[in-house]
């Protein structure tokens, strides 16, 4: 059992020019934003290593009644391309589909994104479960089975898994917003992405600038740390878990993200995420190198990686996390 892939901000992801950050229609107990879904044109997605079933759950908020028709509120895929994704097919339905190798193929009985059924004021679960070569598809909302699809999804000779999730705008005038994205290899509905901000710079400070040029969620791209040579590191101070975590809160995996660029061919060519625990520091490389324009990128720990067991309350209140330079 593993994840994937969290994020809630627009450092984890690819995303349409202009998209923004919202500071409400989130819960604010584990999240610091979302990401709000405003025109017709806005979309985001998440990249994450092909598995051939996936689990993927989010935080979804919607601004106002009714839908507007053809808008892709999520879409599916793999290394081989679409698997399954749930579109609006009128202004107050709308439908599950999967891709049959040639067209898309409604799945059921379209369902209603009336107030009561769909649009709501406050963050609520919504979840997708795929078996990406041979199954079936899944999709709820708020805990209830919307619709589904049982049979044979490989629907391309060499069908290996799923690895993106890609979120789409609804229109101009039925916004929408999204926080807390989940996706792993088993059932995540009840998981909870907390987000932990830099409070302080940590025990490595090789990279030019500290973490008050990091640390805003809506920090512009001129604002920065930033690295001229390889093996530097870079490691800040976090905030720890919230109260409301700890009757529950078992730790399934920590994930670093961040927005970056590797600008110049003749200084470093990989940027690796780093934690620090236990007073050593442990690296591994963001995923995807974002090379030439500033994009974002996710690095994730199932377990600690000084320990090789799960992450304990105590260890993740005691982390450090940054960057380090590579060639």
């Amino acid at each position: 059992m593993a994840i994937v892939f969290a994020g809630g901000e627009l450092d984890a992801f690819e995303y349409s020019p202009g998209l923004v950050h919202d500071n409400g229609n989130f819960n604010s107990t584990f999240a610091r934003a979302a990401v709000k879904l405003d025109t017709s044109s806005s979309w985001f997605r998440a990249r994450f290593p092909s598995i051939p079933t996936i689990w993927a759950s989010w935080r979804y908020v919607a601004q106002s009644g009714g839908t507007s028709t053809g808008m892709t509120l999520f879409e599916a895929g793999g290394p081989e391309g679409a698997i399954a994704r749930v579109i609006t097919a009128t202004s107050s339905t709308a439908k599950l589909q999967r891709w049959d190798g040639v067209a898309w193929v409604d799945v059921g009985a379209a369902f209603s994104t009336t107030e009561t059924a769909f649009v709501v004021s406050s963050p609520q679960t919504m979840a997708v479960k795929i078996d990406a070569t041979a199954g079936f598809i899944r999709f709820y909302r708020g805990g209830v089975l919307m619709a589904e699809f049982v049979g044979n999804t490989a629907t391309r000779a060499g069908m290996t898994g799923c690895s993106y999730m890609w979120f789409g705008a609804r229109s101009s005038s039925n916004i929408s917003y999204i926080s807390e994205v989940i996706v792993g290899d088993t059932d995540n509905r009840l998981y909870r992405l907390v987000t932990l901000p830099a409070t302080g710079n940590g025990a490595n400070t090789a990279w030019a600038n500290d973490y008050l040029s990091i640390n805003a969620y809506n920090s512009p791209d001129s604002s920065f740390i930033s690295s001229g040579g390889a093996g530097e590191k870079e490691s800040f101070a976090l905030g720890n878990l919230p109260a409301a975590t700890a009757d529950t809160g078992e730790v399934k995996a920590v994930v670093v993200s961040a927005r970056h660029n590797i600008q110049s061919a003749s200084g470093p060519q990989t940027i690796n995420a780093l934690v620090r625990t236990g007073g050593a520091d442990h690296t591994t490389a963001l995923s995807p190198q974002n090379k030439d324009a500033f994009g974002g990128a996710v690095a994730v720990w199932n377990t600690n990686p000084a320990t090789g067991q799960k992450w304990t309350r105590t260890e993740v209140d005691a982390l450090e996390a940054g960057m380090q330079s590579a060639a």
